[in-house]
């Protein structure tokens, strides 16, 4: 803005009268545009502190940069209160005291100006450099674009200031030259976002199967182009306006409203980072890598942080007061990060391999696979393995008492029998009604649920006509089938609803629960994704002490350290906890010597006894006026209209899992003596158990899937499988793939009990109550029951692994001769290293894992607070 000071011996002339009329008005307009930029400033302030100020400096920075802005309009719209008060009493006046007064108003208003020219395009180009984490030349573009304003405001401003005080006034071209930059920066940076927005909808929505529906990530990408170009328009009006083409009271009203305009929109886009830091990270997959828009904690994206500054942000946040170190790939790992943040007096650092995202796609699986299982005829099997925060599985199941008092029984620990672990369950569980609201009474049992925890469990919020049948073929048969009203009572037999860590209509995952935002902004609690952890170190002269992590955010990169004051926590899971343990000289001895690696403690348990639970999914046809999810996944048009339905509504299909009903039951008296053995945990411990979902929910899951039609899927899991594998490492690469051996379905037992699961769903079909409903099983089900060799033959080509894997890193009593972590989970022989994941189980519960784990995590949580004194 300038205004040039006058002096005059008149009194009040009209034109004087109107100058004064508009100068009235741009004030008032510029009060305007001040509150809503106060108000944009207030929400940034407040979001930046909420998701955690300290030691971020991304948002230091941030908030420092809003802040100057926002005092810089404050200075602004004051020296214009006094400038035209200064000219308002300059009217008849010849005071060369009251022209330079003006002149030195008018030059600090000026320079106030620039400021926020200057740090408004600081703003949009870092958001823009952000959301380019990869590219060398873009990134060299915005350099040379914010080069450019910074010259252009300095250059202007100075030529401007000298000119004026020489009573002279700037070229129109030289104003056109200087002017152009900044409007040349914003306008490459909205066409940058721009081209992200359609790289989203290239990459991303293809994997969804949606060309239409809008994401969150998205509207906000699209929302920041639209709002750039309002702001590359506002920034033409000003150039339009310093040419005098309007009239004198526009040009007046736009250059004086410039300083909040340019404030408003960066202040925006913090605004805007800061409301989508807790939504899914990753959003760019390309040729380029996974960049997230936002990480937790930190608003840097992954791989863009050189060896350097990596190796400084660790040292200078995290040193000489990092107690527990946290490697996890699962939910274990978030709950006691969580628990033991909860004592403000230690730095807590979670090293998470992979990034945050409720979806698992594809680039987000280790893709491991077994070698070639003889008792599948050969066929080598993809072993369900995801590399994300918090884990992804769904049901809530918590096992048997049996199954817990037998945890207590082998490690010899009363802490671990079903009575002992009821308070861990309330720590974790919190009830929640299902999505649809109906109401419930007769599907749960309340008096065996928490509604005081942090991770929510429901029933499914979306059933269909199936359920009543399924529910009416219960009461019909009864016996085995009869109706559980909850199966987490400590006796999953029967038939019962299942339950599900959904929040209403969103997955309560263990980042999204323990990690949640609330959380998050714990100044003591560190959450760095995309470091995978190689190693655990010897941490001082002592050779049995291992409180060092070796991790790498690049597979090709250099590797970190990071050492603990206190303990190291491995939660990497069944395949990752063995292989890191091996990597690290923990293991067996002459086998870890034979690969060159230095054995430093020897426990051959370590990735033998491996045990999973083995599925088999079969299907029937159905009456093709019947209700199920078939048809999602068939058209496009229908899944776009459900997800339109969840997306809008936060109802209809996919607030499910799929299945809402399970069997559970055990192996009558006389197939358990021809078998000659009972593997299960005791009366409440199921031999096989049986799913019912409407419709074939996991493409490709059995040979010949059909691509058409109306079906109900019935998989089938030995819930205590006999057969034991293992898991080793044949090179001294770090992260090569392990070699997973499950030995599926290589017992006698195991083969017996899931050919009776397939007979006992063909008893539980074959009822009245099915007669409109399903109408004969696929043909290759048919044949396969023909005989029990065809049935076995059947089992071999179909049956897959679970996720429902134990036992890599079992616990055992401290005297066990055998084993790898003590009952607190210590690794044995060893101080400062503790496992806490599923691989530590020592026997299957009776479902799966995913419930279990988080009572093993609250109970570590435990276990560790009341080492350190600060146990509640």
């Amino acid at each position: 803005m300038l205004i040039a000071a006058t002096s005059s011996t008149h009194y009040l002339t009209q034109a004087r009268i109107l100058s004064l009329q508009h100068d009235l008005i741009r004030i008032g307009c510029e009060f305007l545009f001040f509150g809503i930029h106060a108000t944009l400033f207030i929400t940034s302030t407040y979001l930046l502190f909420y998701k955690g100020i300290r030691l971020v400096r991304a948002r230091i920075f941030l908030l420092l940069v809003t802040t100057v802005m926002f005092l810089a309009s404050i200075g602004v719209i004051i020296l214009d209160m006094m400038i035209c008060l200064q000219q308002v009493q300059s009217y008849g006046l010849d005071s060369p005291t009251s022209l330079e007064l003006s002149t030195q108003l008018i030059l600090a208003s000026n320079i106030l100006m620039r400021v926020n020219f200057l740090l408004g395009d600081v703003i949009v180009v870092w958001r823009t450099w952000v959301v380019w984490p990869h590219s060398i030349f873009v990134r060299l573009v915005l350099a040379v674009c914010m080069l450019g304003t910074i010259g252009a405001v300095f250059g202007n401003g100075v030529k401007s200031t000298i000119d004026f005080l020489g009573n002279s006034f700037v070229s129109n071209t030289y104003s056109l030259v200087m002017s152009l930059p900044p409007l040349v920066t914003n306008l490459t940076a909205t066409l940058l976002i721009a081209l992200r927005v359609w790289e989203y909808r290239r990459n991303i929505k293809s994997s969804m199967r949606s060309a239409t529906s809008t994401t969150r990530i998205e509207k906000t990408l699209i929302l920041l182009v639209e709002s750039g170009l309002i702001y590359c328009a506002i920034w033409l009006l000003i150039l339009i306006a310093g040419f005098d083409v309007m009239s004198a009271a526009s040009n007046a009203l736009i250059l004086g409203l410039a300083v909040s305009l340019t404030g408003i929109y960066p202040t925006f886009i913090v605004i805007m980072v800061s409301l989508d830091k807790s939504h899914a990270n990753t959003i760019f997959s390309g040729d380029s890598g996974t960049m997230p828009i936002s990480q937790p904690l930190h608003f840097n994206p992954e791989h863009t942080e050189d060896t350097e500054h990596i190796e400084s942000r660790v040292e200078s946040e995290f040193r000489d007061n990092l107690s527990p170190v946290f490697e996890k790939r699962g939910p274990a790992g978030c709950v006691v990060a969580n628990r033991l943040s909860e004592n403000p007096d230690f730095n807590f650092l979670l090293l998470e391999a992979g990034g945050s995202a409720g979806r698992i796609s594809q680039d987000l699986e280790w893709n491991t696979s077994t070698i070639p299982q003889p008792s599948m005829n050969n066929r080598s099997l993809t072993f369900p393995h995801a590399v994300v925060l918090g884990g992804n599985n769904m049901v809530y199941s918590r096992g048997t008492k049996d199954d817990w008092d037998r945890f207590a029984q082998v490690t010899g620990d009363e802490g671990w029998p079903w009575d002992s672990i009821q308070p861990f369950i309330v720590k974790n569980e919190r009830w929640t009604p299902p999505a649809d609201n109906r109401n419930t009474t007769g599907e749960f049992d309340p008096a065996v649920h928490s509604t005081t925890g942090i991770n929510a469990v429901s029933l499914a919020g979306f059933l269909l006509p199936m359920n009543s049948v399924a529910l009416k073929a219960s009461q019909e048969l009864g016996g085995i089938f009869l109706f559980n009203l909850d199966p987490n009572a400590g006796s999953s037999l029967s038939f019962s609803w299942s339950q599900f860590t959904i929040d209403g209509s969103l997955r309560s995952s263990a980042a999204t629960s323990y990690l949640g935002p609330e959380f998050l902004k714990r100044a003591n609690l560190h959450v760095l994704i995309n470091a995978r952890v190689s190693r655990a170190l010897n941490s001082g002269a002592e050779p049995t002490a291992f409180r060092g992590v070796e991790f790498v955010p690049d597979l090709n990169g250099p590797k970190f350290r990071v050492n603990a004051s206190k303990e190291v926590i491995l939660s990497t899971g069944f395949i990752n906890t063995p292989q890191v343990l091996m990597n690290s000289g923990i293991g067996d001895s002459g086998f870890l010597s034979s690969l060159g690696i230095d054995s430093l403690v020897h426990l051959p348990s370590v990735g033998q006894n491996l045990s999973v639970q083995p599925i088999l999914r079969n299907i029937w046809n159905v009456n093709p006026d019947a209700r199920t999810f078939d048809i999602i996944f068939q058209n496009e048009t229908a899944l776009d209209q459900v997800l339109q339905e969840w997306t809008k509504k936060k109802q209809g299909p996919l607030v499910d899992s799929g299945g809402s009903q399970g069997i559970s039951f055990r192996l009558n008296g006389s197939i358990l003596d021809a078998i000659g053995e009972d593997r299960s945990s005791g009366k409440n411990g199921p031999h096989p158990s049986l799913g019912l979902a409407p419709g074939v929910l996991v493409a490709g899951s059995m040979s010949n899937t059909p691509s058409m039609g109306k079906f109900l899927s019935v998989p089938r899991t030995v819930s205590c499988p006999t057969s034991r594998g293992s898991i080793t490492i044949n090179s001294t690469n770090l992260f090569a793939s392990p070699v997973i051996d499950p030995k599926l379905i290589s017992t006698d037992f195991d083969t017996r009990t899931m050919r009776e699961a397939v007979k006992m769903a063909f008893v539980f079909l074959s009822v009245p109550a099915w007669t409109d409903f399903v109408t004969e099983p696929s043909t290759a089900l048919a044949q396969a029951v023909e005989s029990d060799h065809a049935l076995d033959e059947y089992i071999r080509n179909n049956a897959s692994p679970t996720a429902h894997v134990i036992r890599t890193a079992s616990m055992t009593s401290p005297e066990a001769g055998y084993g790898v972590v003590n009952p607190d989970l210590s690794v044995k022989g060893l101080t400062g290293l503790r496992v806490a994941d599923s691989s530590v189980l020592p026997f299957l519960p009776s479902g799966p894992n995913q419930a279990p784990v988080y009572i093993l995590a609250e109970r570590a949580s435990g276990l560790m607070k009341e080492k350190w004194g600060s146990y509640n």
